[in-house]
């Protein structure tokens, strides 16, 4: 990995939580940085590791009701009818009926409760599938947490410290103008509606693209799908170069 990239992701990573507390003048030491970088991606980690061993938890509950329901004989209905038909007893004839009728409604609303039980079935998978893709996530975030302190020790690390620096200024000095920019970009998506992650890759590309003439546009987003790529979905990638290409034209000219 390059300097370059190793600050990207240590600027991703710390970004929300130097909001509120931020002195431009100061630039944070390197293990404060790491330290909030590992701590994010704990927090999402666990997080998403909660949220999936929850719904296991549900599917896996659903599931043995499933189970559990016991299955009705078919033929029941048909032979109390014509049991009732054969019978020569009036006593025995209109119970038979009743109880005929009420195996009937019963079977209706096995009818309509097997239709259910299917649609519950595929419900359960799509969870199931939605849960495999959670995990996996909270699974890469370990990882990538584990790999930091590596990264970073490999790097230059005034290098990485000074450019994630650059990188948070270019966002927090000019916050206000680059998150009106996002809301008027993002059609469908307001800056409060976004995946956290997504909208802090979009901040801090954004800022780069606008106050960093240094960075060619084509670096700037092409950075800033691979965070996408590395910390979110391929979606989310998608969405990223979306945005970020609507401003192309305006940061070559500004580099011009």
């Amino acid at each position: 990995m390059n300097i370059r990239r190793a600050a990207r992701e240590l600027a991703l990573l710390t970004l929300s939580q130097l909001q509120g507390h931020f002195d431009p003048n100061r630039p944070p030491e390197l293990s404060e940085l790491l330290w909030r970088a590992a701590n994010m991606l704990s927090g999402e980690a666990r997080e998403k590791l909660s949220n999936g061993m929850a719904s296991l938890a549900r599917i896996e509950a659903a599931l043995s009701l499933l189970q559990e329901e016991e299955e009705m004989e078919p033929d029941a209905v048909a032979e109390l009818l014509r049991l009732a038909n054969l019978t020569q007893e009036e006593a025995l004839r209109e119970p038979l009926e009743q109880a005929a009728i009420v195996f009937w409604r019963k079977a209706k609303e096995r009818e309509t409760e097997h239709i259910l039980r299917l649609n519950l079935q595929r419900r359960l998978l799509e969870q199931l599938a939605s849960t495999r893709e959670e995990l996996q996530e909270a699974a890469e975030q370990v990882a990538a947490a584990l790999e930091w302190p590596t990264i970073v020790a490999l790097s230059k690390t005034d290098e990485v410290r000074d450019f994630a620096f650059k990188q948070i200024k270019n966002y927090l000095n000019n916050a206000k103008e680059i998150d009106r920019m996002l809301d008027q970009a993002a059609k469908n998506w307001s800056i409060d509606r976004m995946a956290s992650i997504d909208r802090d890759i979009l901040r801090l590309a954004l800022g780069e693209l606008l106050h960093d003439p240094s960075i060619p546009v084509e670096v700037a987003i092409n950075e800033a799908v691979e965070l996408a790529k590395r910390y979110s979905t391929d979606d989310s990638s998608k969405f990223v170069n979306g945005v970020l290409s609507f401003f192309a034209a305006d940061a070559i000219s500004l580099r011009s």
